[in-house]
């Protein structure tokens, strides 16, 4: 098996050199890459609208750009199908969280796979080069499960997902079919029987060496069931010898469960970084390594190993950054300074700001590296739901609050689970109905009601005080404001410190 790693590894090579030798020259594979894009755009009706007929125009004619403003011809593309932001055909759209409503979808083109499997490429050549000896080659690779029930739009065209592997091209889907772990697991549609089967073949895979989610959190809820339920998991699984006395002991010995486990491929900065130093406590020895900027949008950053850091995918996608309210391409980035994230990539989405804050940690040669460091525009996000502050008091403007004249949503950590506190002066209503009421109005954006069905989100709760005001603006100056300079606010976007989060307990 191990030389089929390496063949592996030798079939990923053209895509490895051809990003090397972006990175050897940036600028120039950047001003391609927007060449490329801007004559796309002008083939539109979105970019003749712009008055964009080519390359030349990019930068004069084109706006930046959030979704709301674009959700207009995002809609018209999705009941048209035409030319509408993108020339190609749209193969599927991906829903994720919108900003200010339940949901945005975001089209999928063969152009715009073909970016994420590029990037794909080059991160795997790069770790069976330099990173763990991979000899089994099983993985387990999880996205973004759907337990929607909308199949397709109106012109049928398929929303979500059918398999992880639809972020691939067709010969990566192949390649890696023999190695792949849990297949078919994405069109399960009910979240605890997703948990249950998810878990049962992870725990009945004895050879995996990969595990590759998006949030640390999504493991980590698999992990807790699987304990809470050793007994039924481990008879489902067969588990016998020495795989079955780690994952009896008191604590389980998770490396001894996945005896040949080499890397645990997750996020690991931001509102991620807590839970997976939990995660590298549990694997001791095996490799987590952060997973770079990979927005549903567009692949922004990958790490690479030569550079010590997560490089930008210069050869698929352009990349600006917004400071102050300017633009500025990335070959001007400075080490040790924070940007909003513009991205142009090849699905239609141009100069569309994406909400991300990145830090310039250092340069590999002239390429910044760049770190997640959270959201922009008051946006919360602990574990992938990304609620915005619009979204947020929209729906608690729909919501009976019982008369209180301050609420506001408070991101909450807590051991095991995070969850949101509402934080009102007053209510006539039962906290407990009000905090049914509350989850069911979050629950409109998509990615809210996936952490809570996949147990990401405990339920959120209501806590009653006259002296919330109060509390919440104590917590605001001790983040460094001044009493008045805060300003009302649906959502506190930055979690509880331990002061707050015993006050709302």
């Amino acid at each position: 098996m191990r030389a089929v790693v390496k063949a592996f590894g030798a079939a990923l090579s053209p895509a490895a050199r051809r990003f090397e030798r972006a990175l050897a020259a940036p600028a120039a594979a950047q001003v391609r890459v927007r060449d490329h894009i801007a004559a796309q755009l002008a083939r539109t009706e979105y970019g003749r609208s712009l008055g964009v007929r080519g390359p030349a125009d990019f930068e004069r004619r084109v706006p930046v750009v959030d979704h709301d403003r674009l959700a207009g011809w995002l809609a018209r593309q999705r009941e048209t199908e035409e030319r509408v932001v993108t020339p190609d055909r749209v193969l599927f759209y991906e829903k994720t969280s919108g900003s200010s409503g339940p949901a945005k979808y975001i089209p999928y083109t063969a152009a715009l796979r073909r970016s994420f499997s590029r990037a794909f490429a080059v991160w795997a050549h790069d770790l069976i080069a330099r990173g763990p000896r991979f000899a089994r080659g099983r993985i387990y690779l999880s996205l973004s499960p759907s337990f929607a029930h909308e199949a397709d739009t109106a012109r049928g065209v398929p929303v979500g997902m059918a398999d992880d592997r639809d972020y691939l091209d067709g010969w990566l889907r192949r390649a890696l079919a023999p190695f792949w772990v849990g297949i078919g697991l994405d069109r399960e549609r009910d979240p605890e029987r997703f948990k249950r089967r998810t878990a049962m073949a992870l725990l009945a895979c004895a050879e995996l060496e990969v595990i590759s989610v998006w949030n640390p959190t999504f493991l980590l809820v698999h992990l807790d069931l699987i304990a809470e339920r050793r007994d039924h998991f481990a008879a489902g699984a067969r588990l016998s010898g020495e795989r079955l006395r780690a994952l009896m002991a008191d604590p389980i010995d998770w490396t001894r469960v996945w005896p040949d486990l080499a890397l645990v491929s997750c996020w690991t900065s931001a509102a991620a970084a807590r839970p997976a130093e939990r995660l590298r406590a549990l694997f001791p020895g095996v490799l987590v390594q952060g997973k770079g900027l990979l927005a549903t949008e567009a692949p922004v950053t990958i790490p690479y190993q030569p550079a010590g850091g997560c490089v930008p995918v210069l050869d698929e996608v352009y990349i600006e950054l917004e400071k102050d309210g300017e633009l500025a391409p990335l070959a001007a980035a400075r080490d040790g300074e924070r940007y909003g994230i513009v991205v142009s990539q090849k699905g239609g989405l141009v100069r569309y700001r994406l909400g991300d804050v990145a830090l310039v940690t250092h340069h590999h040669g002239s390429v910044p590296c760049l770190e997640l460091i959270g959201r922009s525009g008051g946006v919360s996000d602990l574990c992938g739901e990304k609620l915005s502050e619009a979204f947020v008091a929209g729906a608690l403007g729909a919501l009976e609050l019982g008369g209180s004249g301050f609420a506001t949503l408070v991101p909450v950590r807590e051991e095991g689970c995070d969850r949101y506190v509402l934080a009102l002066d007053e209510s006539r209503r039962p906290s407990g109905e009000l905090a049914c009421d509350l989850d069911r109005a979050l629950g409109r954006a998509h990615h809210y009601a996936q952490a809570r069905a996949l147990g990401q989100l405990a339920a959120p709760a209501v806590w009653v005080s006259p002296a919330a005001p109060e509390t919440i603006a104590r917590f605001h100056m001790r983040r460094g404001m001044k009493w008045g300079d805060i300003k009302a606010s649906a959502l506190t976007a930055a979690p509880a410190d331990a002061e707050l989060a015993r006050e709302l307990a």
